[in-house]
């Protein structure tokens, strides 16, 4: 097994959508039973106190073959903690923003004792004017108007999480009651928003980051106000990424072939249910 978290959630979903395929049960009995004791493991490690939260490429992918499990075995404690957890990586990195109701990509859980605010901006400018940035890459945007991160569109949304969260999506629709006990409508909305149309940045009325910190408050970031300095130099668009509208349209590392063909031909199936 690959030792990051991409990597297995890219290879998670692949196992779980090749399950699927119209194979002879004999031929795929064994895989089935791995992975669906794969699951049951993963259900006895949340038990002793495991969990996965949000953590940039690190964490996601443990969340599907759980859910497989519990959907197959129809176990009341796999089910329950399946739909009732708070700390799977897929629930932890999206949020629908009180702005425009959009569901946008980032979280306001960090590493850093600063407010999201400061820390959001801190990444921006750094990457901004030094073409790096330290610590973590997804905060989400504090004024709740577009995707989160460094530059939208880039970074862990990019790298690592977009085209595995693709394939778990996919699973979902094509098992009725996988999706149910997914149990988080904004994840498929993000996903096929992602698949479909790219980046977020657009409507955005904040100034981009400056060429130096002490422009800080003053000529962007926070208004003292609880909002964002305005932007007003309309000669390269309004807001911070008004380039980034758009962009990675069905983009990013950790791409699987198998899971783009299956999308293809399958996701407007109504899909089916163990028993039906």
């Amino acid at each position: 097994m690959p030792d990051y978290g991409a990597d297995i959630a890219q290879r998670n979903a692949d196992a779980c959508l090749r399950l699927m395929l119209a194979d002879p049960i004999k031929r795929k009995l064994g895989a089935l039973i791995a992975y669906v004791q794969y699951g049951i493991d993963l259900y006895y490690m949340i038990l002793d106190g495991q969990t996965w939260p949000a953590g940039g490429g690190h964490r996601p992918g443990q969340k599907l073959p759980l859910a497989f499990a519990a959907a197959m075995l129809d176990q009341p404690g796999m089910r329950r903690v399946v739909s009732n957890a708070t700390f799977f990586h897929e629930d932890n990195l999206l949020y629908r923003s009180g702005k425009s109701e959009l569901v946008l990509f980032g979280t306001d859980r960090g590493y850093r004792p600063k407010p999201l605010e400061d820390r959001y901006w801190q990444a921006v400018f750094d990457y901004a004017n030094k073409g790096e940035t330290s610590g973590f890459k997804a905060y989400r945007d504090p004024y709740g108007y577009i995707d989160g991160g460094y530059v939208p569109g880039s970074g862990y949304q990019y790298c690592c999480i977009s085209q595995p969260w693709k394939g778990e999506a996919l699973a979902c629709r094509l098992m009725p009651s996988l999706k149910k006990l997914w149990n988080n409508e904004a994840f498929f909305e993000y996903v096929e928003r992602w698949v479909t149309f790219g980046t977020w940045s657009q409507p955005d009325p904040c100034a981009p980051a400056d060429t130096t910190w002490s422009g800080y408050g003053v000529t962007f970031g926070p208004d003292g106000k609880g909002g964002c300095i305005r932007d007003t130099d309309t000669t390269d668009g309004i807001g911070r990424f008004p380039r980034r509208h758009g962009a990675e349209a069905d983009g990013g590392g950790r791409y699987s072939e198998f899971q783009a063909a299956m999308w293809d031909a399958y996701r407007n199936h109504p899909g089916t249910s163990p028993g039906e």
